[in-house]
């Protein structure tokens, strides 16, 4: 029956992926009900944390002086008055400042800082919402015909979705622009060769976001290994003038933004929410998945144990990618099955992988809706069938505190991970099932 329903449609695992959401919206209502309290009567973030990433940190750059909050939400008001992003005298106290943007996204934040002096915070919000609704809806676009009847079905699911709704109610800038922006790049990839050195450029955006982005160059291999070392190399060119080029337009505009201080800043969050646990609580990684446990069972500092367990998930993680890319170069895997190996490894190999930043899973759901090909793929319903939970509400499970996302999440991606390599070792694609494969080694 179940394998009836996977065969059907693609259409299918949204379906799956909203009955998962709505059943745990019916638990978070149910606690509410009977009283019971955060974190069971809600998946979302705490009200006081409520568009955080969006105002807090950006009036972390600028001056309380320059606002007139007197008509602001209180929530906005507390962001402003008491805001835990210090600027250069917490990163000499060594306390969380917002030094650890990187020059592109310090760059964004400080626009937003001068915005909110003559705009209410709350517009903002509005004007953030409209935005993501708006990309998303322009997003699908390239995947399914506007006028489908299954546009608005797949839409609607998609705003509707875990991370989705974790990246509005968090107002997390970052997570949205890379969601769209890695989608994208996987889109073009897997689909044409018509644009290829537009890939480059997207790439070096998505690396002075987010650095660890870098892993993603191995998706270059589809266009075989001399043009992927080419494309590499430009991507890393175009990450450096963007990097260089907005440390010194931020610099001139904030003079206490320094590459030195940046780099202190990025080991103070380090500090802070990966030796501290603070950035744990939604981590989809393997650090996320041993880290807690090794730490229950073991003795010995956070930075020990981190110390361990972060040399042996890198050796761990470049393992896998070479058998990974061997696998695609002898055609014992498909395109499609190569790019989930590839994003499984990095999102299990990042430090944190919060949940706002699963949004790139969606990709495994939308190119087979303009590539249907892709169904062919062998291991096609295991791959799509895994996306969908991963992308799946599960944070109404609590254990001392953490949510047994962290858990279960890296548990299934390695899992299934595993699986498919040790099958592909094992296994010889037959001549029709390698139709879908692009390599061009």
């Amino acid at each position: 029956m179940i394998n009836k329903i996977l065969n059907k449609s693609i259409l299918n695992y949204f379906y799956i992926l909203f009955f998962l959401t709505l059943l745990n919206a019916m638990f978070n209502s149910l606690a509410s009900a009977y009283g019971i309290g955060y974190p069971f009567n809600t998946f979302l973030c705490i009200p006081q944390d409520l568009h955080a990433d969006l105002i807090k940190f950006a009036l972390s750059f600028g001056n309380i002086s320059d606002y007139d909050y007197s008509t602001w939400n209180e929530l906005y008001k507390n962001f402003l008055l008491h805001n835990p992003h210090g600027k250069i005298e917490a990163l000499h106290s060594n306390n969380l400042a917002h030094f650890v943007a990187p020059p592109l996204s310090a760059a964004a934040y400080l626009l937003l800082a001068k915005i909110l002096t003559f705009i209410n915070p709350s517009v903002l919000v509005f004007l953030f919402y409209l935005i993501t609704f708006s990309l998303f809806f322009l997003l699908l676009g390239y995947f399914i015909k506007f006028k489908s009847k299954d546009f608005f079905r797949v839409y609607t699911v998609i705003m509707l979705s875990y991370p989705i709704l974790v990246v509005l109610t968090r107002g997390h800038l970052y997570s949205l622009t890379m969601g769209i922006l890695s989608i994208l790049f996987i889109f073009k990839i897997f689909n044409n060769e018509k644009y290829i050195y537009v890939l480059p450029l997207l790439l070096a955006i998505m690396i002075n976001i987010r650095p660890n982005s870098i892993f993603l160059m191995l998706l270059f291999l589809v266009f075989g290994f001399k043009k992927s070392i080419k494309l590499s190399m430009i991507s890393i060119l175009l990450a450096g003038i963007i990097f260089v080029s907005f440390l010194n337009i931020v610099n001139y505009l904030y003079s206490d933004y320094t590459f030195l201080n940046f780099l202190k800043g990025v080991k103070i969050y380090f500090d802070i929410y990966v030796l501290g646990l603070a950035g744990h609580g939604y981590n989809n990684s393997l650090l996320g998945l041993f880290t807690i446990p090794v730490m229950s069972f073991c003795k010995g500092s956070a930075y020990q144990i981190f110390s361990f367990l972060n040399p042996v998930i890198l050796i761990t993680g470049i393992l896998l990618s070479i058998t990974s890319c061997w696998l695609y170069y002898k055609k014992r895997i498909e395109s499609y099955t190569f790019l989930f190996l590839i994003i499984s490894i990095y999102v299990l190999c990042s430090t944190i992988f919060t949940t706002y930043y699963m949004v790139v899973l969606f990709v495994f759901l939308l190119i087979p809706m303009k590539k249907s090909e892709y169904k062919k793929t062998r291991h096609f319903k295991i791959i799509t069938l895994t996306s969908t939970l991963l992308l799946a509400p599960k944070n109404y499970i609590f254990f001392q505190g953490f949510s047994l996302e962290i858990f279960i999440n890296p548990l299934l991606m390695l899992s299934v991970m595993l699986y498919i390599l040790y099958y592909s070792l094992t296994n010889k694609l037959t001549q029709k099932k390698t139709s879908v494969t692009k390599s061009t080694f």
